[in-house]
């Protein structure tokens, strides 16, 4: 117990495990039923109390309650920021929950709305929650949606990276230079999101706007700059040199009567992002092929590609 603000209460580290084991561990000493019905007021408590016993228990009827909650809510443009905290705490539990929560942000990302004013300043509180969301599933599980969602938001976002932990492209920027202690970066993670950043591309013909981001991407801007494309000018064939021992053995006439070929034309060489509009899609489809490895994704935590 703790006393705050001269009231006693039970310290939260203990809550999730109290619940865990009245309510949902076997003997179960009381319905978890009988609590929703008596405080009705207080459901998104009393279902933040189940996603924390869920978190601490590996009980199924926590997670069938927790289950039941999450599919009997309304659709994702209705929900509001308390309950999107809910959500975010569902979404700590695997893959799949945070595919849920991050498929109800990018929704709510989609959806036209009115900024709210809060102390004179024009806010978007519903927006910063999904956004929330969508930086959690991507630092937590590399979700490949959480991720794409980032880069659509970083488009047009002329904040200042340095000053703004949570602009979506700080955001990437720390996951790419996430330091295993025994391994230096994780290479895994880099390749995952130049995957992520490859679909997103991909599906969208990537804009201008667009390539400026991608370029801006750890682990995606390199390979855009470093990767060159080649403009070939007309020219003949290199030819193929002739073994030293086959030159050696030549008469010296056929050495003389032999004519330098007229120099080639240096090939131009211009940066990815540099290239003309109309090569874009040509160049991209170039760039993705020789960088994909035909590889599925699988979301796993964070902690296991380190």
């Amino acid at each position: 117990m703790e006393s705050v603000e001269d009231v006693w209460r039970l310290q939260p580290a203990l809550c999730a495990p109290l619940v865990a084991r009245w309510f949902f561990t076997s003997p179960v000493r009381r319905p978890w039923a009988t609590l929703v019905d008596a405080f009705p007021d207080h459901s998104l408590n009393l279902a933040s109390a189940v996603m924390s016993a869920v978190e601490v228990s590996p009980s199924s009827l926590a997670r069938a309650q927790a289950e039941k909650w999450i599919h009997s809510l309304s659709a994702p443009t209705s929900w509001d920021v308390s309950t999107f905290a809910v959500v975010a705490q569902y979404a700590r539990l695997d893959t799949r929950a945070a595919q849920f929560a991050v498929n109800g942000a990018l929704a709510v990302l989609a959806t036209p709305r009115e900024p709210e004013e809060l102390y004179g300043v024009l806010v978007d509180l519903l927006g910063d929650a999904a956004t929330r969301q969508l930086i959690q599933s991507a630092r937590q599980f590399l979700l490949p949606e959480a991720i794409e969602g980032l880069l659509t938001l970083a488009v047009g976002d002329r904040r200042r990276r340095n000053s703004t932990p949570d602009h979506p492209l700080r955001v990437l920027s720390d996951l790419a230079g996430v330091i295993d202690p025994d391994f230096g970066t994780s290479l895994e993670i880099r390749a995952r999101l130049l995957r992520a950043v490859l679909g997103w591309m991909r599906r969208h013909r990537a804009s201008g706007e667009q390539w400026s981001v991608a370029t801006e991407t750890p682990a995606v801007g390199e390979r855009l700059r470093e990767g060159p494309r080649r403009r070939d000018a007309p020219g003949p064939a290199p030819l193929t040199d002739t073994p030293t021992h086959r030159r050696r053995s030549l008469p010296p006439l056929a050495h003389a009567a032999a004519k330098p070929e007229p120099a080639r034309p240096e090939p131009e060489t211009v940066p990815a992002y540099l290239a003309d509009a109309g090569d874009h899609d040509a160049l991209l489809d170039a760039f993705i092929d020789s960088h994909s490895e035909g590889e599925k994704w699988q979301a796993i935590p964070i902690e296991s590609a380190c």
